[in-house]
């Protein structure tokens, strides 16, 4: 916790420069980058099918952000707690070594993670780094993501993230609930120097598109707290540490999704879509946080 408020400090200066928002829709057939082996792994991987974003959908929206810089500086007494009500997963990468992940939630039976090849990564104190493609999943279905979400059709999907450079494209995955490149219930990525979110819902594609994404430039290679949430009314906000940075509207239900699929971080699980960085924390809510509870999880920290 102490390491985090310093942290902090040094990055909302830096994402409140970008305070604003977009939708667009991309494809997820970009060309992909070599991993650190050097090799690239989308030349044996089929492309995907998915659909450019109309740009008159429902969820297209523009910023509003600009007011909502959150004021950080204050360093007296200890930083609050983090949000549990209606929290379904969370990992805080304390393990330190070995190949498990847990589910530190406590809710219902964890489901941990396991982390496919556990030389491509490196054990830090609170965090994983990705060094090379690997993935680290569950090895049975996210059923308790999919009851609690589908059940109240919002979701908040939350990380504490490091990004190893602003070139990932793909996009590439950070946290996902899906079987493979054409399909998901959500996807939280990078591409480029965006963040990037796509749900899928009764309205949307298969895919999750149109996706809601932050603007180009408000993805740093500094420690960052993104927070995406999607209201039973179709609002959906992108928070980096603690401000808007994406807003829109993702309309429909959440009844498409499929019980089957499994968590991600790092990559799909096809493995073409692997992202390099650090993983700090990663959560997830069967509701929508407010825009309130989105800044005290910022200000609790990445440990």
């Amino acid at each position: 916790m102490e390491r985090a408020i310093t942290t902090r400090l040094a990055i909302v200066g830096a994402i409140a420069l970008g305070a604003c928002s977009t939708v667009l829709g991309l494809e997820d057939h970009e060309a992909y980058p070599k991993d650190a082996a050097g090799v690239d792994p989308s030349l044996d991987a089929a492309p995907d099918q998915s659909l450019d974003a109309p740009t008159d959908t429902p969820s297209e929206s523009a910023s509003d952000a600009a007011s909502d810089v959150v004021d950080a500086t204050s360093d007296d007494g200890p930083p609050p707690p983090r949000v549990n009500s209606d929290i379904v997963v969370l990992y805080t990468f304390d393990e330190g070594s070995g190949n498990t992940v847990k589910d530190v939630s406590g809710n219902g039976t964890p489901l941990d993670l396991k982390i496919k090849d556990l030389f491509l990564t490196e054990w830090h104190p609170g965090y994983l780094k990705i060094k090379s493609s690997t993935i680290v999943a569950s090895a049975t279905p996210a059923t308790k993501i999919y009851n609690a979400c589908t059940a109240s059709e919002e979701i908040t999907v939350e990380a504490w993230v490091t990004p190893a450079s602003t070139t990932q494209i793909g996009p590439a995955r950070i946290v996902t609930f899906s079987p493979n490149t054409n399909e998901r219930n959500f996807t939280l990525a990078q591409d480029n120097d965006q963040y990037f979110m796509r749900l899928r819902t009764s309205v949307t594609t298969s895919n999750g598109e149109p996706p809601v994404l932050t603007l180009p430039g408000t993805l740093t290679t500094e420690l960052t707290h993104v927070l995406y949430t999607r209201a039973k009314d179709a609002t959906a906000t992108i928070y980096l540490n603690g401000t808007i940075q994406g807003t829109g509207k993702v309309v429909g239900n959440l009844s498409p999704w499929v019980d089957t699929n499994k968590l991600g971080l790092a990559n799909e699980h096809t493995l073409d879509r692997v992202w390099f960085g650090d993983l700090h924390l990663v959560a997830v809510y069967s509701r929508a946080l407010t825009k309130e509870e989105a800044i005290q999880n910022f200000q609790a920290g990445a440990d």
